[in-house]
């Protein structure tokens, strides 16, 4: 074999190397995994799933899936909308902080949590904290984890 004809097929064999193992399956996270993903990103589309098996599980962790999605996911897959200004004289008047950096989708939510009509005073107040902490503990979560958020690059 010709010097070329050894290089080539080097190349050949090294370029198709990679592509080999590209195509062998990837591990599925544990369930454990996907319980603490989807308690701070219950929105993410996997987490639907992993949503229904955590409402079968007694453990600590489906509670806190379960919990994710009543407190937080929910509010967000409601349709878009912002906040107004009474929303925003409703955080005045109770003393609770936006944070600054929330995105839209949360900011969203936030709204649907302070108009949500089944909720009112004392319960209002701690479901309006309740969500901004989950907000919050998402952005930490994904700054973390390399989230990819609709909409965004991943986040590093």
């Amino acid at each position: 074999m010709t010097q070329f004809r050894s290089r080539l097929l080097a190349l050949a064999l090294c370029g198709l190397w990679p592509l080999a193992a590209d195509a062998a399956p990837a591990e599925t996270p544990s369930l454990e995994a996907q319980y603490t993903h989807c308690s701070f990103r219950p929105q993410d589309a996997e987490c639907a799933e992993v949503h229904q098996a955590a409402l079968k599980d007694q453990s600590t962790a489906a509670t806190s899936v379960r919990d994710a999605f009543t407190y937080y996911a929910r509010y967000l897959a409601m349709p878009p909308a912002s906040l107004t200004d009474a929303d925003r004289r409703f955080l005045k008047d109770n003393g609770i902080a936006l944070p600054m950096d929330l995105d839209a989708a949360n900011l969203s939510g936030l709204h649907h949590v302070i108009q949500d009509p089944a909720l009112s005073g004392e319960a209002l107040r701690a479901a309006v904290t309740n969500y901004l902490s989950r907000a919050v503990q998402a952005e930490l979560y994904c700054a973390f984890n390399a989230c990819t958020l609709p909409g965004r690059e991943a986040m590093s």
